[in-house]
């Protein structure tokens, strides 16, 4: 039939279970706090570029103010 004889010998691992569910439990959990951690830093980074746009935006203004005097 396979490596296992039921489902319950399958959840079972040959009595490394334990370990076995844990690595993918932790290796899930990380996946997933990694994909967090990049939107939220992807959401960062986004509006320091506009803040940089606006202050860019600003200072262009002034000098073209003062080129006008």
């Amino acid at each position: 039939m396979g490596a296992f004889e039921s489902f319950a010998d399958f959840l079972a691992m040959n009595g490394y279970a334990f370990y076995v569910w844990l690595s993918y439990g932790l290796a899930f959990l990380l996946i997933v706090a990694l994909f967090l951690w990049s939107k939220w830093q992807r959401k960062s980074i986004e509006q320091e570029i506009v803040q940089q746009q606006q202050v860019r935006n600003i200072r262009q203004q002034q000098v073209n103010s003062e080129m006008k005097l």
